[in-house]
């Protein structure tokens, strides 16, 4: 039984549309990879800048420390 013209049709449409769909879910992933760089470069600045600030802290607190010892 031969396919149609329509049939052969419609499986053409049906492969671009499984095509565009790969297209979106692999351009979507890509984004959301983009996404979490971002993120987790975000969250190394941020771990550095709370150390940067605990070693304020610190000195702070010995200068307060040999302040009140001084005086």
């Amino acid at each position: 039984m031969p396919v149609s013209v329509s049939q052969h049709l419609a499986a053409v449409e049906e492969r671009k549309i499984k095509s565009l769909v790969a297209l979106l879910v692999e351009t979507q992933m890509k984004k959301l990879e983009i996404k979490l760089r971002h993120f987790e470069e975000l969250e190394t600045i941020m771990d550095r800048e709370r150390e940067a600030l605990e070693y304020q802290r610190q000195q702070l607190l010995a200068d307060r420390r040999l302040s009140t010892w001084s005086s």
